[in-house]
């Protein structure tokens, strides 16, 4: 027959204790190359007993699975220990072989209690369909063997269905990582890490008694409980200890989307430790999480930041527009791979604004893009053969806000920082020669 090929084990399958290739696409038919993959061999654990798990690792590491349907065990799917450093790819842990039913391992999907393993990957070839288990859909955890690093998720689809889209959900975590589950990359900065992270019972990523656990570029949303908690103590709020091992979060100041543009610029700040550099992820979603904190449900994009002797920095983002109403949340990651929860959101809102260019063969011309600006606007100045301009943004008492002495003959952009809500004059004057322009700043 073309298969799938069911294989049903009467008793528990024995450990593997050293390095082996176990790679279900030699099967004639077999197909990880597009998505959904075709996974012909069919692990199904419902006759192998009741706490049996399904394949244990054991003893020396460096084994490679790919290309099994693994379903249906009295404990874990994959139970990982040993030596740690395997390879687990194009595997459909919890599901039937369509990767549209659930058909549940009755613990976790993988329970990882070993170091350096990659599970998944950047390419779709090499990604795992995670979802239906009864527990969690991946359990990184040190505590009995005094701790574990380095472990790699990327790329995978959790608790939704091979389609990428439709819920199939495990019951607890998507991902957690505890007791001493530490350097866990979730995601990362490639094309391809990310992980989706959804429909989970419980959050969609838990951390406890875990440190540097890195959650880069990931959809992660419609989880029971938070999209991330750090601590499994609901949201952790930001504080005033910028050394504690709890990355805060970054605030969204503005989301504004700019119809003349078709663009959004979002806008924030972050306030950790003083010079310090971080990168901050912003992600948007339709629906908020109940705790008005996140989730993430579709990457937007990352910006470097450096905080000021203080703590602080700002940051913005410009991305495709976004409908008002969505809601924009970040994400902050230090140095150390200390990755925060999801910051507050912040309800996209819409400026209906035409700004007019500079006319063409005026002495001296200028508009202003962004306006009203959230925050930072562009100002264009056309300045004709003649003496040079200088440029001046007053605020509502008259006060120097912001100038620059000398702006040659040509076109320039000029970007003004961020200042305060209210309204503004931007001079623009070269000898007898000046115009104005009026600048907006409303978050």
């Amino acid at each position: 027959g073309t298969g799938p090929f069911e294989f049903r084990p009467s008793s528990a399958l024995p450990p593997i204790t050293e390095a082996v290739r176990i790679d279900g696409l030699s099967q004639a038919g077999a197909d990880c190359d597009t998505w959904p993959a075709t996974l012909l061999i069919d692990i199904n654990g419902q006759s192998a007993g009741a706490d049996a798990d399904g394949f244990t690792f054991e003893g020396g590491g460096g084994s490679t699975l790919r290309g099994l349907v693994v379903r249906g065990f009295g404990g874990d799917g994959l139970r990982v220990g040993g030596a740690g450093g395997n390879t687990f790819a194009c595997n459909y842990v919890g599901t039937d072989a369509a990767g549209t039913t659930a058909r549940a391992n009755r613990d976790d999907g993988f329970d990882i209690s070993s170091s350096g393993n990659q599970i998944g990957g950047a390419s779709p070839s090499a990604r795992n369909l995670i979802a239906g288990n009864v527990e969690d859909g991946i359990d990184v955890d040190g505590f009995d063997v005094g701790g574990v690093q380095g472990n790699r998720i990327q790329g995978n689809y959790i608790g939704v269905a091979a389609d990428g889209v439709s819920p199939l959900g495990n019951g607890d975590d998507g991902v957690e990582c505890q007791f001493g589950g530490d350097d866990t990359l979730i995601g990362g900065d490639g094309q391809g890490e990310g992980n989706v992270i959804a429909h989970s019972g419980d959050h969609g990523i838990q951390t406890e008694v875990a440190n540097r656990i890195t959650i880069l570029g990931n959809a992660i949303y419609a989880n029971g409980e938070l999209g991330i908690d750090l601590d499994n103590d609901g949201v952790t709020p930001n504080d005033n200890d910028l050394f504690s091992a709890r990355q805060n979060f970054p605030e969204i100041d503005a989301a504004t989307t700019f119809l003349n543009t078709g663009r959004t610029v979002v806008t924030g700040t972050l306030e950790s430790r003083a010079d310090t550099t971080f990168r901050v992820e912003l992600f948007a979603s339709d629906e908020p999480d109940p705790s008005g904190f996140g989730e993430g449900e579709r990457f937007l994009g990352a910006v470097t930041v450096t905080t000021d002797g203080s703590g602080d920095a700002s940051f913005q983002l410009s991305v495709d527009g976004l409908p008002a109403g969505a809601l924009v949340t970040a994400t902050a990651t230090n140095a150390d791979g200390e990755t925060s929860e999801f910051g507050r959101n912040k309800p996209v809102a819409t400026v209906n604004n035409v700004a007019s260019e500079p006319e063409a063969g005026a002495r001296l011309t200028v508009a202003v893009v962004p306006n009203p600006s959230a925050a930072h606007a562009t100002i264009t100045v056309v300045v004709g053969a003649g003496p040079a301009a200088g440029l001046t943004v007053y605020d509502a008492l008259g006060r120097t806000v912001y100038e620059v002495r000398r702006l040659g003959p040509g076109r320039h952009a000029v970007d003004v920082p961020a200042l305060p809500d209210g309204v503004y004059v931007v001079r623009v004057a070269a000898g007898a020669d000046a115009t104005t322009a009026r600048l907006t700043v409303a978050r």
